[in-house]
C-alpha cells in the first residue's frame, strides 16, 4: 500500500505532543514534512508559531490540512519540485516520515537548502532494535500491520546508529537524541553492567547500559542541524 492511497483516519490525525515539545521557543517558520491532516501544525500555531507549512503525499489529508495550516504542498518529497526559498524555515519536522521513503537520505538532502543556517530538523523514527520486534523475528515472524514499527507502508528500517548515519550522510550533524521508552524499562534495569537480557526464548549476553536501554526504545527523536 502506498501512503497516498491510505484512507484518512487516526493515522493522519495525530498532533504529536512528543514531537512538538522539541520545537524551540521562538520558532517563526516551520515546515511539517508529512503533515497529515495538519493537527501538529495547528497545535504549533495555537502555541504561537507565526507560520506553519505542510508537505503531504496523501491528497485527502492535504485537503484537510489546508484548513489548518498557512500553506500545504501536496506531493512526494522525493520527486516533487520543492517550492521553498533557501533558508525559508527555521524548523523542519519529519515525524515518522523517513521510514516510508525509498531513499530518505536523498529526501533530506533535497530539503536541506530550505533550512536556515541556525535552523533545526526534528525527526522521529522507529527503532528496529526494539525488543518486541526482535522477539517477533526470533520466533520467525515479520508480520506487517496497519501501524507500528512494522507498518505495512514502511520501506526502510533503522537502528539508532543508522539513523545518525542517515543524517550525517545528508549533510547534517546530530545535536541531541530523545527516546520513547517501553514502560517496563524501569522495572527491568539490572543492578550492574554488562548484563544479560532475557525475553521469552530470546537471550542477549553481556550488554552495556546503552545496549540494554536501546532494546526498550520503540522510537527515537533526533534533533539535527546543518553540518
Amino acid at each position: 500500500m502506498n501512503p497516498q492511497d491510505r484512507t484518512v483516519g487516526d493515522y493522519y490525525q495525530g498532533d504529536r505532543p512528543e514531537v512538538m515539545v522539541h520545537v524551540p521557543p521562538g520558532a517563526q517558520r516551520v515546515l511539517d514534512v508529512g503533515c497529515g491532516a495538519g493537527n501538529l501544525g495547528r497545535a504549533l500555531k495555537e502555541r504561537g508559531v507565526p507560520r506553519v507549512e505542510g508537505l503531504e503525499i496523501n491528497p485527502e489529508a492535504a485537503r484537510l490540512a489546508r484548513d489548518r495550516l498557512d500553506a500545504v504542498h501536496q506531493g512526494d518529497v522525493a520527486s516533487m519540485p520543492l517550492p521553498f526559498a533557501p533558508g525559508a524555515f527555521d524548523v523542519m519536522i519529519c515525524a515518522d516520515v523517513l521510514e516510508h521513503l525509498v531513499d530518505p537520505g536523498a529526501a533530506l538532502a533535497r530539503l536541506r537548502p530550505a533550512l536556515a543556517g541556525h535552523g533545526r530538523i526534528i525527526a522521529s523514527i522507529p527503532n528496529v532494535r526494539y525488543f518486541g520486534l526482535l522477539n517477533h523475528l526470533v520466533e520467525g515472524g515479520w508480520t506487517y500491520a496497519d501501524q507500528g514499527i512494522l507498518d505495512r507502508t514502511h520501506l526502510r528500517f533503522f537502528t539508532i546508529r543508522e539513523m545518525v548515519a542517515l543524517f550525517q550522510g545528508a549533510g547534517f550533524r546530530l545535536l541531541d537524541v530523545f527516546e520513547n521508552l517501553h514502560p517496563d524499562y524501569e522495572s527491568q534495569q539490572p543492578a550492574a553492567y554488562p548484563a544479560d537480557f532475557t525475553h521469552k526464548r530470546m537471550v542477549l549476553r553481556q550488554l552495556s547500559d546503552f545496549e540494554f536501554r536501546d532494546l526498550f526504545v520503540f522510537q527515537y527523536i533526533l534533533i539535527c542541524a546543518k553540518a
